[in-house]
């Protein structure tokens, strides 16, 4: 945000007209510069500086059904159109705008998945994202089976999806006897976990234990203030309307007798804007701030002469700011700051070279120095000698170049398997993996191919 202090009267009309054609939203106008964006409303300038700026799309339905034709599944259509899908869902169109859409489970319904590969390998999981899972699986996300075997063997590969989507329970069951009937067709099993295992978190949050919670609460923003974990649990599985059906819906519409009436509430504009911040800013948009305000405190409005009196009551600069800033940045302002704190005690640091040294000679590395001891570490820095007293410290972080392509192959060969190198030299694994040597490094290990397996798998 490019909020920058300026004096009371910087943002004229002609400077908010050239602030406002750097943006094409309102939206971003208002984060880009908020003086600049309220002088605008409070002004009414609104209709003459931002009429370039790009017009709120207002849905049909012709338009919603046309964007959800481009989407594939409802999550994407909901990601991609939100404000169409809203439309679609109060007029209750979304089924149909959705029918051509790839259904997908959640954490409730699963659908079992089966690679089976050339060199007579399979693997069979369970998923409630098909497309997703697979994707996973041959990008490596996760380091799976599947992907291990498809680095160490590069053999061709069918994806299979074997069922529709089950209940979970179901589905679990399902994954084992498709398992079992695999081994009976001499398929060699990939799976390294026991079958039905879902994976990730298992919540507790079903039905019920949501319908009763959700019964304590009269608003759905109490719901999720109180207890944001079962909110997002009941969202997550697509009842929250369902169990929420007995909450008030609190949805107040603003109009400028109510907005006034609710700032006489409060003593100045900060403690409004903290506690209903959505009639401040309709006050603000609505050109209402002369009347609504005028009951408020006002600041003090300082003088110099003010200000130089008030520098008199401190005896240091740090103290002056915090206690009385606008008095401070007044002074500051206006150049005249040196001289009213001429009284003051300066406690600032006096540094040389040899000083700052003896200070640095008490830490091991650079992490510690500047921690600890930040005024000497800054004071090194200003005077551009803290590479001469830090020559004694320890570097933890290696410098730029240290890991090269030899001094990977050298640590490499003291392993015989790529685990065991991973396991006892990380830091050189990785810049192998980063610098994509690892297959040049790591060419004299041996490789473990699977040929049977024991266990039950997994997804």
């Amino acid at each position: 945000m490019a909020n920058k202090e300026h004096k009371n009267g910087y943002w004229t009309k002609e400077r908010c007209a050239i602030e406002a054609l750097k943006y094409h939203r309102c939206t971003d106008f208002r984060k880009g510069n908020q003086a600049a964006y309220f002088k605008v409303r409070k002004s009414g300038w609104w209709s003459e500086l931002c009429s370039h700026f790009d017009k709120k799309h207002f849905w049909t339905i012709d338009e919603c059904l046309d964007a959800a034709k481009k989407c594939n599944s409802r999550k994407e259509f909901r990601h991609r159109y939100s404000a169409a899908y809203n439309i679609l869902c109060k007029n209750n169109l979304a089924n149909l705008a959705c029918s051509h859409m790839h259904k997908i489970g959640d954490r409730l319904h699963r659908a079992i998945y089966a690679f089976e590969f050339s060199d007579n390998f399979a693997y069979i999981g369970l998923t409630f994202n098909p497309s997703k899972r697979k994707w996973q699986h041959i990008t490596g996300q996760g380091n799976t089976a599947v992907y291990q075997h498809l680095q160490m063997t590069e053999s061709s590969y069918t994806f299979k999806v074997l069922t529709d989507f089950l209940e979970v329970e179901e589905a679990q069951k399902m994954e084992s006897e498709f398992i079992e009937k695999y081994k009976s067709q001499g398929w060699i099993i990939l799976n390294t976990k026991n079958a039905g295992d879902l994976g990730g978190h298992e919540s507790n949050w079903n039905y019920e234990k949501l319908k009763q919670e959700a019964l304590k609460y009269q608003t759905k923003t109490d719901f999720k203030k109180s207890n944001s974990v079962a909110y997002d649990n009941a969202r997550k599985q697509g009842i929250i309307d369902e169990i929420c059906a007995h909450m008030k819906i609190k949805r107040r519409k603003w109009t400028d007798e109510t907005a006034i009436l609710e700032a006489k509430k409060y003593k100045n504009r900060n403690e409004m804007q903290e506690h209903n911040y959505p009639a401040f800013v309709y006050i603000y948009r609505h050109n209402l701030v002369d009347i609504a305000f005028a009951h408020m405190e006002t600041t003090q409005k300082w003088t110099i002469n003010d200000a130089k009196e008030e520098a008199l009551r401190f005896n240091t600069r740090s103290l002056f700011r915090k206690q009385s800033p606008y008095a401070y940045h007044l002074l500051w302002n206006n150049g005249l700051l040196d001289g009213a704190c001429s009284h003051m005690k300066i406690c600032r640091e006096d540094w040389t070279i040899d000083k700052i040294r003896e200070r640095a000679l008490k830490y091991s590395n650079i992490k510690d120095f500047k921690k600890y001891d930040m005024k000497a570490y800054m004071a090194a820095s200003r005077y551009k000698c803290l590479k001469d007293v830090t020559s004694h410290m320890k570097r933890l972080i290696p410098p730029k170049g240290f890991y090269t392509l030899e001094k990977c192959k050298e640590e490499a060969l003291k392993y015989q398997t790529r685990k065991d190198f991973m396991l006892g030299s990380p830091k050189f694994y990785d810049a192998a993996h980063r610098f994509k040597w690892i297959d040049l490094c790591c060419e004299h290990m041996k490789r473990n191919y699977r040929t049977t397996s024991s266990k039950k798998g997994n997804v």
